[in-house]
């Protein structure tokens, strides 16, 4: 079977990864399930073909399944998805521990829980929902000696529970908003764990004063600077802009005076 159109020209080859605790390499869960019906429409270039569109070129299944019903390959877009999960569980299973492997040993991580609606699934509690939450944690961009990691984590709840399974034992840094389950994390560390704030959200405390408050958007510069919103504003943009230059490494002086800016923030 050939497509009319298109050929996959990209080959991946997956080297044998080592588990660092045990020494010993994954062994991917290559079950019975895994295997074509024949048949099949499905082969190995359509399976690579259809995960290179929608995880590298971000190509819903529901229009692979179009441009596919074009070409007289009739694949459901739930078969599409019904496959990757199989092979989330199996062949890519070892390159998600390593993942996470990595993710645990860096001492700096951001997280951010976004809620999801999809149909109902049972929740811890045994209740079904149709609201969840899509974790994702990454490496901070500030870490340039190791790999950056970033891992989207599907889950029914928001709570500490969620934390205390993907992170454990766990040391370092996380930075993420104010919600509480991530100050519950840090306390029962033992302090192992720091938690700290983001500036973007705590930016957006103050943009909320302005947008509530049109005219002061109307003010002049002089009178803007008495406005301690306004003030707030323009001493974040200085940080987020010493923060890029930091993460460019255009200036070592930038540290310093992201520093100073901090201290002047907290002081207003």
């Amino acid at each position: 079977m050939r497509f009319s159109r298109g050929d996959i020209v990209e080959e991946i080859h997956v080297k044998t990864v080592i588990d660092p605790e045990s020494g010993k390499p994954f062994q991917p869960a290559l079950a019975e399930d895994l295997k074509f019906q024949p048949f099949s429409y499905f082969s190995e270039d359509v399976l690579a073909y259809a995960f290179d569109q929608r995880f590298t070129m971000a190509v819903p299944f529901y229009r692979l399944e179009k441009w596919m019903e074009r070409n007289r390959l009739y694949i459901k877009r739930q078969s599409m998805a019904a496959w990757a999960i199989r092979l989330d569980a199996g062949l890519f299973q070892a390159l998600i521990e390593r993942m996470w492997y990595h993710l645990l040993r860096c001492g700096k991580i951001q997280i951010d829980e976004t809620p999801a609606i999809v149909n109902q699934v049972r929740k811890r509690d045994d209740e079904p929902t149709s609201l969840c939450y899509m974790w994702n944690f990454r490496t901070s961009e500030l870490l340039k000696d190791i790999p950056a990691v970033i891992i989207f984590h599907f889950d029914e709840s928001r709570g500490t529970e969620v934390l205390e399974e993907c992170l454990p034992g766990y040391v370092g840094v996380i930075m993420s908003d104010g919600h509480s389950p991530y100050h519950g994390f840090a306390e029962k560390s033992g302090g192992t764990v720091t938690n700290a704030g983001c500036l973007n959200h705590a930016r957006t405390r103050f943009a909320r004063v302005l947008r509530a408050n049109p005219e002061l958007r109307k003010l002049a510069a002089e009178g803007r600077e008495e406005v301690p919103a306004c003030k707030a504003i323009e001493l974040f943009k200085k940080i987020f802009r010493g923060q890029a230059e930091r993460t460019a490494g255009k200036s070592k002086a930038c540290i310093r005076g992201a520093f100073c800016l901090y201290k002047e923030l907290w002081r207003g």
